[in-house]
């Protein structure tokens, strides 16, 4: 007979595509973004008649897929409903995930469906911190583009910008500034057009 820990760990013998083995049971679902009311299990859409899949295990196969740059996967699992503000045990969504890991087409879907720019893990590192801190020029361009905020400070009062500076990567220093700026400008043309308007 397995051990209880061996039936935490594998309690459906499934296995990640992700080549992490899967801990539905592991984790409440709170800590994960999913609300205690939506109920522990849900019907897979993968076509096995009957199988029942945690809603645990798909936000961690979300925010694996998003890791990974695996776009189908990321849109199939938010047409099953997995919410895009999922948290790991880190607090990173799946956007900060999309970003470390320079997946601009992720993050460009994800934005998007809604998810949130701005978001920030338990460090208060939002997907800007880390697409600075791991060179990944487009995708810090469209998230700062698409209104993230290049002056949000972690809990180590660093910003992205300092995050760039850190790795002396000059490249997405300068990234970081000119993606601000046109930003900045574009959001000043769209207020000035709005004021204008009652000219007719």
């Amino acid at each position: 007979m397995p051990e209880y820990g061996e039936l935490l760990q594998h309690p459906f013998g499934l296995q990640s595509k992700y080549k992490r083995p899967l801990y539905p049971l592991a984790r409440t679902p709170e800590k994960v973004g999913i609300p205690f009311t939506s109920g522990l299990m849900t019907k897979a859409e993968n076509g096995s008649a009957g199988a029942l899949v945690s809603t645990a295990e798909l936000t961690r196969e979300f925010l694996e897929a998003a890791r990974y740059g695996d776009l189908e996967d990321v849109k199939a699992m938010v047409a099953q409903g997995v919410r895009l503000d999922s948290l790991d045990e880190q607090g990173r969504t799946a956007l900060h995930m999309a970003s470390a890991n320079g997946h601009l087409d992720v993050v460009q879907y994800l934005i998007s469906q809604g998810a949130d720019v701005n978001a920030k893990n338990a460090e208060d590192n939002t997907p800007l911190h880390y697409a600075a801190l791991n060179c990944h020029i487009p995708v810090l361009q469209e998230l700062i583009v698409k209104g993230s905020d290049a002056a949000a400070l972690n809990k180590h009062d660093r910003s992205p910008l300092d995050e760039a500076l850190g790795r002396n990567n000059l490249a997405v220093v300068e990234a970081i500034n000119a993606a601000a700026v046109t930003q900045s400008l574009s959001s000043n043309a769209i207020s000035t057009i709005d004021m204008g308007g009652d000219d007719e």
